[in-house]
This record gives structure tokens, sequence and C-alpha cells, in this order.
């Protein structure tokens, strides 16, 4: 007898009638429902090759770090590129959400001249956070003159309604981000998750989407900064004067860095222009390791400082 034939690499002979099974075909799919050849120059998204890193050498391949929108929240368990396998209409759907997502975001946000945050999409674990070595702050300016191309900021009364319609656990203003539900008959807070009923006279019906359909109506529903015309309730005593509160880090790297001078010498500034409002109050506040608390009070020959080390549960000592 001759030799046999070679087997194919699934135990079948050559030329046999058994044929290799089937090879499941997969395609990673980005957040936005693309395959990564059709818009990704980067390894695994087509032929072009990624561009040189900071030295001269191609940088190596790794996953991308996954990221939460600053304004909103990422739909559970979505990263960056789909799962191999997964149904492309799946993450169409996804992708669809994501963009949906992004565009709500800087339609609702507050405009940056009021609120700015150092980055744009927030990480989404501490691992993350370590590897992006991008400080995470907040640049809040409630008050801040408007820029000339900017809209007015839009009034909101609510006394139609008998009162601001606020949360009733956390407090939190009914604002863009909230998620409605029972047609409209409850609310979901988008800060705590607290569910409430809506009143007879703020209820509206939702559209197609989950939405209110008279949102594009109501300041507080499709603006990120509007102003409250508040009702008698919040009026239990006269107007107090304004409060003005510096918190000032004063750790070993604000102090090199020369940003304690900077921000100590525009204070004073601030003090001695005479555009502080001449009935008002000030108080000042460090931190390090520690919060320091200070008595300003003018019966005493200088300041005293009173130091809080428990940063887990902080109490006010004075």
């Amino acid at each position: 007898g001759g030799m046999a034939p070679p087997t194919g690499p699934f135990g079948a002979q050559a030329g046999g009638g058994m044929a290799p099974p089937p090879m499941a075909r997969t395609q990673q799919v980005d957040a936005y429902g693309a395959p990564p050849s059709m818009n990704s120059p980067f390894p695994g998204g087509g032929g072009a090759e990624p561009p040189p890193g900071p030295f001269g050498h191609q940088p190596v391949a790794a996953p991308a770090p996954q990221f939460y929108n600053a304004g909103g929240q990422m739909p559970g368990g979505m990263s960056g590129t789909a799962p191999m396998g997964v149904p492309g209409s799946m993450s169409s759907a996804q992708g669809h959400d994501m963009t949906s997502l992004l565009k709500d975001s800087e339609m609702f946000n507050s405009p940056e001249h009021f609120l700015r945050s150092t980055c744009g999409r927030l990480p989404n674990s501490v691992s993350t956070k370590q590897k992006c070595n991008i400080p995470l702050g907040i640049i809040l300016q409630p008050l801040a003159p408007l820029p000339a191309d900017i809209e007015p900021v839009r009034d909101v009364n609510h006394g139609a309604v008998g009162s601001i319609v606020r949360c009733n656990k956390c407090r939190t203003y009914i604002n863009p981000f909230v998620q409605w539900e029972a047609n409209g008959r409850r609310w979901n807070c988008n800060l705590c998750g607290a569910s409430q009923a809506t009143t007879d006279a703020y209820f509206y019906n939702l559209d197609e989407t989950g939405k209110r359909a008279d949102r594009f109506q109501r300041p507080e529903l499709c603006k990120g900064v509007v102003e409250y015309i508040a009702p008698g309730e919040y009026m239990v005593r006269p107007p107090q004067p304004p409060v003005f509160m510096f918190v000032i880090d004063v750790s070993y790297t604000a102090v090199v860095t020369g940003m304690l001078d900077a921000v100590v010498a525009s204070i004073k500034e601030t003090i001695q222009s005479g555009q502080m409002p001449g009935r008002m109050q000030m108080g000042v506040i460090t931190f390090d390791t520690s919060v320091h608390f200070y008595n300003l009070n003018s019966n005493l020959s200088q300041p005293q400082m009173l130091v809080v080390s428990d940063l887990e549960d902080l109490f006010l000592p004075l």
C-alpha cells in the first residue's frame, strides 16, 4: 500500500469529504458603530501606520483607556470597542446612544465661561486616572460676565407650579439630565437616583424619545444655566450680606511653583480694588494634608489658626 494522504488541519484527510468548520467572522467596532478600518489609521484599523512617538519610535499598540463624558454617564458597560462577535446592530445601537449622549451634553451643559473642567472626558477608574497624569478640577464662576456672542441667561419663575421643582432627597434642581418615566408622571434625579412624582401643575407628556415634549419651551429643561426667581418661601429672613470664602492650596507643590503667591496677590488686589461690595463677609480656609480654619475676629491681636487633621469626618472648630 502507498502512503496515506496527509490529514487536514481539522483531522480530515486532504481531499476528503469533510470540510473544516466555518470560521466565525467577527469585526471590531468602535463606539460609534463604524469598523476601525473606515475611520482609524491605527493598528487594527487599516493599512496606515500610526504616527511616530515623541522620540521617533512607533507607539506600542494598547487598548485605549475608557472614559466617561463630563456631562453625563456613559451607557453601562460600554467601552471604546465592542467585544469580538457582538452583532453589528447592537454596536450600532450603542453608538447611536453615545452620539445622542454627547449631543445632549454639548447642548445642555453649562457654557464654559460659567463652569469648565480641566478635561472633557472623566476617567472611569482610578487606574485610568493615574495613567492620564492630568489634574482633575473645575473652575466655577456662576456670576461671570457674559461674552458678547452668548445669549442672556434665561429666568425661570415656578410661581405658577407652586415652588421651584427640586429633588425631594438631595435638593438637586430640575435640569435637562433627569430621567422621566410613567409618561412624565415621575422623574428620577440624575445625581442621587431618587424617584419622585411630578406635580400636576408641572406635568407634561413625553415624546417618542422619552423626553418632555415641552423641554425646549422650558429653560430649566434645555439650558445649562438659568436664573431662578425665588418665591416667598426662600425669603424667611431679610437678604444677608454676601460671603466670600477663599479656599487656598498651601501644599509644598503650591508653594514651590509660585501658585500660592499668585493666589494671595490676586486676592489682595481684588480686595483693595474697591470693586467688592461694601456690605460683605469674608473667610479663609487653607489646606495641605490638613484643613486650616482661621478666626478673623477683629478683637484678636492676630488671626487664630485652627487645624483639623481628621479628613474623614470634617467639622467646624469655631
